[in-house]
């Protein structure tokens, strides 16, 4: 059999150049025959593993990475990817995420082998916070990505899934909460604020954002109209609330 290279360039989910390897097997039924072998950040990894792919496809022994577990694929593959790409503090949450919560469960099967029920089945068994449970899709997520442009699944089977949210039960103070906190902040310069926040139930942006000219003292009425928000060199209005 002769089986030649077929290798192309181009860019990943991140914008940086790879370099696809595929056996070109010729053809089969009539029609032209291909087997991936992966996708490399250099032409000359591309070029090396493909010749070992030959060999190894050529003894019929299956390809390096075709029986890749999920955990062998995030630490040898994905990090060295995102790492160039991510701010330190971003990819050590990434680290983190994957330690705590992908490397002792799914991320012990094979990536062809992950299915949209056992990712459903996963989120389904983590008892945590839903923002932590969203740190772990993000990450999931981008690496079946990856997965998928390295040509080792044809889909992604996180594509789509959506998590449910834990429902919370709403906890309000009593009369008597309320009144011994404003008895302990009264001589707190905001005591006003504190007062107003409890009568109301006012978002903390929405009271933040009032002026005087938001008060009609006649009708006794607080309009309640835009809100601030919190941006890195100070607070800006936003009308329209």
């Amino acid at each position: 059999m002769n089986i030649n290279l077929n290798i192309q360039k181009r860019k990943d989910n991140y914008g940086n150049p790879r370099y696809r390897c595929r056996l070109d097997i010729g053809r089969i039924d009539g029609k032209r025959k291909f087997v991936n072998v992966g996708t490399f950040s250099s032409k000359a990894e591309a070029k090396s593993e493909g010749y070992t792919a030959i060999q190894q496809y050529s003894k019929g022994k299956s390809l390096p990475k075709q029986d890749i577990s999920l955990n062998k694929f995030i630490t040898e593959y994905w990090f060295p990817i995102v790492k160039e790409s991510l701010k330190n503090r971003t990819y050590e949450g990434y680290q983190t995420v994957y330690h705590s919560f992908i490397k002792d469960s799914i991320g012990q099967f094979r990536v062809r082998e992950i299915t949209r029920w056992m990712i459903l089945e996963f989120y389904k068994e983590l008892n945590i916070a839903d923002n932590t449970k969203r740190n772990i899709k993000t990450v999931l997520n981008q690496v079946l990505n990856e997965a998928k442009f390295q040509d080792l699944i044809s889909q992604n089977p996180h594509d789509n899934i959506k998590l449910t949210q834990q429902q919370k039960e709403m906890s309000v103070w009593s009369d008597e909460e309320a009144k011994a906190f404003l008895e302990y902040v009264r001589s707190d310069r905001d005591y006003a604020l504190w007062h107003l926040f409890l009568a109301t139930g006012l978002r903390r942006g929405e009271a933040t954002a009032l002026e005087i000219t938001d008060f009609d003292p006649e009708e006794a009425t607080l309009f309640i109209n835009k809100q601030t928000w919190k941006v890195k060199n100070g607070h800006i209005i936003f009308d329209g609330v």
